[in-house]
C-alpha cells in the first residue's frame, strides 16, 4: 500500500489537472455535450498523459489541508491553460460584436452553443469560423500535446504557488482583449468613414436627404470591411489560440 500511494496520488493530481483543462478549453469544454462525456474525456486524457510521462509519483501530503491545496493548484493550472486558448477565440467573437454593432446588426441575439449564452449573429459567426480555422491548424492535437508535455515539464505536486498561474491567466486575458480591439478596428473605422462621408454629402446637398440611406451605407462599408479584413482576422485568431498555450 505504501508503494502504490505515491503512484495513485500522482495520477489523481494529473486527473484534476486534466479535468480543469477540459473545462476551460474551447473545444473539449463545449457545453453542447453531456457533462459525463467531458468527465470521461478528461479521465482518458489524464491516463494518456500520466502513462506517457512515465507514471510520475507524487509525495502524499501529511495533512488534509495539503491535499486540498495540491488539488486546487493542479486544477487551476489546467483551467488557466484551457482558458488561455478560449480567450484567443473570444477575441474573434469580440471583433464580430464590434462589427455587428457598428453596422447596425447587433440587436438580434442567438444562443451560443459553445458557451450556452446569448451572442449576436456576427459574434457567433466569427467565433465558429475562428474555431474552424484553429481546428484546421491542429488545435485538438496541440491541446492534447500541451497536457502531456505539462506533466513532464511540471510533474504533479510540484506547483508551489497560485500567483504565477493567476498572473499568466490575467496576462493572456489582457492580450486577448487587445487582440479583439485590434481585429474590430477595421470594421469600426470603415463604418465610421462611411457615416462621415454621408454626413459631408448631406451638408453639401441637403435637399437630397442622404440621411435616409444611413443604414444602407453602414451595411455597405461594413460589408466591404468584412470581405477584405475578416479572413485575415480569423486566421490571426486561430494562430493566437495555439500561441496562447503556456510554454
Amino acid at each position: 500500500m505504501e508503494v502504490l500511494a505515491p503512484l495513485a496520488w500522482g495520477f489523481g493530481l494529473v486527473l484534476f489537472r486534466s479535468l480543469g483543462f477540459v473545462i476551460g478549453s474551447p473545444l473539449f469544454g463545449m457545453t453542447v455535450g453531456p457533462a459525463q462525456v467531458r468527465v470521461a474525456l478528461g479521465a482518458s486524457l489524464s491516463l494518456v498523459a500520466f502513462l506517457g510521462a512515465g507514471a510520475p509519483r507524487a509525495t502524499l501530503p501529511a495533512h488534509f489541508g495539503g491535499l486540498l491545496v495540491a488539488v486546487l493548484l493542479e486544477t487551476l493550472m489546467g483551467l488557466f491553460a484551457g482558458l488561455a486558448v478560449r480567450f484567443a477565440l473570444e477575441a474573434a467573437a469580440m471583433a464580430g460584436q464590434l462589427a455587428g454593432l457598428t453596422m447596425g446588426l447587433g440587436f438580434g441575439a442567438l444562443l451560443d452553443p459553445l458557451n450556452g449564452a446569448e451572442s449576436t449573429t456576427l459574434g457567433q459567426l466569427f467565433r465558429m469560423l475562428a474555431l474552424s480555422a484553429a481546428l484546421a491548424l491542429g488545435l485538438e492535437r496541440e491541446l492534447v500535446s500541451w497536457l502531456a508535455r505539462s506533466v513532464v515539464v511540471v510533474p504533479p505536486g510540484t506547483i508551489e504557488s497560485v500567483t504565477e498561474l493567476a498572473r499568466g491567466a490575467v496576462t493572456q486575458a489582457l492580450a486577448a482583449i487587445a487582440l479583439g480591439i485590434r481585429l474590430g478596428f477595421p470594421f469600426v473605422a470603415a463604418t465610421t468613414l462611411g457615416q462621415l462621408a454621408l454626413g459631408l454629402l448631406g451638408r453639401a446637398a441637403q435637399q437630397l436627404h442622404f440621411s435616409n440611406v444611413g443604414f444602407s451605407v453602414s451595411i455597405l462599408f461594413g460589408g466591404g470591411a468584412l470581405w477584405l479584413a475578416a479572413p485575415s482576422a480569423l486566421a490571426l485568431c486561430a494562430q493566437a489560440s495555439l500561441q496562447f498555450l503556456p510554454g
